[in-house]
């Protein structure tokens, strides 16, 4: 399906399950380990992973699901505001810009995605405390990590703490999409 690959934190040659982790049907096999962290994913590739996640159920897990808010979880977290039905949608309409970063953590997957949403007005989701099932404050992005277990996963985030794990060296930035209303056809 994609022209694809996908290194291990070391640059090995990746095994089906790092491969499966993103979602992506390789067609022709890797045959060498030039591939680096933070991949040369194009926007369409990302957003057909992101659909086949969502397809699978797997984008949005239950901490971060607005139907869950309602369900106390012992560990600081992020609800979306939108469902994941509704998520799905909207990656897929890409009214939106994507900053691609690279997790600079060897403990994490290397691809970390933020989208920003060219409407304003929207709120991504909502921060909420521990044991709490009540939202504290707004969120102005979304983020798409490629999990090793749980493979591609949203939440929602703010500018502010993507913005300080850059400063913190944690993220580094690889490259950006824009929406696809400015976009040329070749993205």
């Amino acid at each position: 399906m994609l022209q694809a690959a996908i290194a291990s934190n070391y640059g090995e040659i990746p095994n089906e399950r790092e491969t499966a982790f993103l979602g992506l049907e390789l067609s022709t096999p890797i045959t060498t380990n030039s591939f680096t962290r933070g991949s040369s994913m194009n926007r369409d590739d990302y957003t057909k992973a992101w659909i086949a996640a969502a397809q699978s159920g797997n984008l949005l897990t239950p901490k971060h699901d607005p139907a869950n808010l309602s369900t106390p979880n012992s560990r600081f977290r992020t609800v979306t505001c939108m469902s994941p039905l509704d998520i799905a949608q909207y990656i897929e309409f890409g009214e939106y810009d994507l900053r691609v970063f690279v997790n600079n953590d060897p403990k994490h997957p290397p691809h970390f995605c933020e989208i920003i949403p060219k409407e304003l007005s929207i709120v991504t989701g909502s921060s909420v405390l521990p044991w709490s099932n009540t939202p504290t404050s707004g969120c102005d992005r979304f983020v798409v990590v490629s999990g090793y277990q749980l493979g591609w996963h949203l939440y929602a985030e703010s500018s502010a703490n993507i913005h300080a794990k850059q400063q913190a060296g944690q993220l580094s930035f690889n490259y950006e999409f824009l929406a696809s209303s400015q976009r040329s056809s070749g993205n």
